[in-house]
């Protein structure tokens, strides 16, 4: 299981931790029975998570990793040596599956947790989205922006640059660097307008 049981149970660990902002990610080698990611621990072990990562990198670190672990549990079971942990119950979290609805960005929230879910969503899932004039715009990358000041409401279109959008948050504006308008090229009169989910 691609996360640090027992926290993580459930679907999409990989994109919940980026979401949560976590600074590592574990992943587990664990026994099954009746319960979701309940079974005995047999092995663990974590990899970083750095602020340029998302859920494309993420998830190759961790595929990268893994195998050496399950290899270490393939030969004790050889030997006849295995490990079996009990689940700390009190440590435990569940996570739900993830629809593209849950996409759509909340522009009160701050810079950082609007970062950290435009990551999380990034290609190949369907992305963070928010609605720019009744058109679906699909963000895939975004920048924060250090010792930004500019005093805005949150989803408020700062300035339209060959940088990106720079956007008003909950806390500091962010640039949006890499996305998609279904409704072809953004015009220059939307600087001032405010975007969100109509």
């Amino acid at each position: 299981h691609m996360a640090p049981l027992p926290k993580y149970r459930g679907v999409h660990p990989e994109n919940w931790a980026l979401i949560n902002g976590e600074d590592w990610m574990g992943y587990t080698v664990h026994y099954l029975d009746s319960g979701i990611d309940t079974g005995d621990i047999i092995a663990q072990d974590r990899v970083p998570i750095l602020p340029e990562d998302d859920i494309l990198s993420l998830t190759y670190k961790i595929s990268e990793a893994a195998p050496k672990i399950l290899i270490e549990v393939i030969n004790d079971i050889g030997v006849g040596h295995i490990v079996r942990n009990t689940q700390d119950e009190s440590q435990a979290t569940y996570y739900p599956p993830r629809k593209p609805s849950d996409g759509l960005i909340d522009w009160s929230m701050e810079d950082t947790d609007i970062q950290n879910l435009i990551r999380a969503l990034t290609r190949p899932y369907p992305g963070a989205y928010t609605i720019i004039s009744g058109y679906k715009l699909t963000v895939w990358r975004s920048r924060l922006v250090n010792g930004a000041n500019t005093i805005c409401e949150p989803g408020q279109i700062i300035e339209l640059s060959s940088s990106g959008i720079l956007v008003g948050t909950g806390s500091k504006p962010i640039l949006l660097t890499d996305f998609i308008w279904d409704g072809g090229e953004l015009p220059d009169d939307l600087i001032g307008e405010t975007i969100g989910s109509e």
